[in-house]
């Protein structure tokens, strides 16, 4: 099992290529990949104070993102 942290999170979903190659292969060979409830809440607040950005609502990015773990 991984427990991504709120970046890796992040970069995981979005492709971002601050995301490390190791990493990405860790990720992809898991079978139990998860993330504390507290980075939903991250995200929601960095979008409030507009540090990022998406193109659709928070709520349903972040609905989207939760389907990528495994």
């Amino acid at each position: 099992m991984i427990l991504l942290d709120t970046h890796a999170w992040l970069w995981y979903v979005t492709e971002s290529p601050k995301l490390s190659q190791p990493a990405l292969q860790a990720i992809q060979q898991t079978e139990q990949l998860t993330v504390l409830s507290v980075s939903c809440w991250e995200i929601a607040m960095q979008v409030e104070k507009k540090r990022i950005g998406f193109d659709r609502d928070v709520e349903e990015w972040i609905a989207l993102a939760l389907q990528h773990l495994k």
